[in-house]
């Protein structure tokens, strides 16, 4: 790499998702609604035997678009705030595709 910065491989803390949410622009209400999700979404990773970390970022960090847009585009546009941030590729896609229930094909193909 030449003067690239490499892309981190950690999963930012909870503290470190929250500080992202707040410094990002996203309000209140979307960060008490992240926070619930992850609480749940955690829950569930463990039952699974999924990567709690990661459960809990994506959790945290799912409506970051939200700092940009209220419309279902919300998810591509948080995926290109966290590729901006430099955050793991997995929570990057998190992000990303955390929509997709009631959508059209074509509203589909089209994010």
């Amino acid at each position: 790499m030449t003067g690239e910065k490499a892309r981190p491989t950690k999963v930012p803390s909870a503290d470190e998702c929250l500080r992202i949410l707040s410094e990002s622009g996203c309000d209140d209400s979307v960060v008490a609604h992240c926070r619930a999700v992850a609480q749940l979404a955690v829950r569930i990773a463990k039952r699974c035997g999924a990567d709690q970390e990661l459960v809990e970022a994506g959790g945290l960090l799912h409506d970051l678009g939200r700092c940009r847009t209220h419309g279902i585009e919300h998810a591509v546009e948080g995926a290109k705030v966290a590729s901006e941030l430099k955050l793991p590729p997995a929570l990057v896609k998190v992000i990303e595709r955390h929509i997709g229930g009631g959508i059209t094909k074509a509203e589909a193909r089209r994010l």
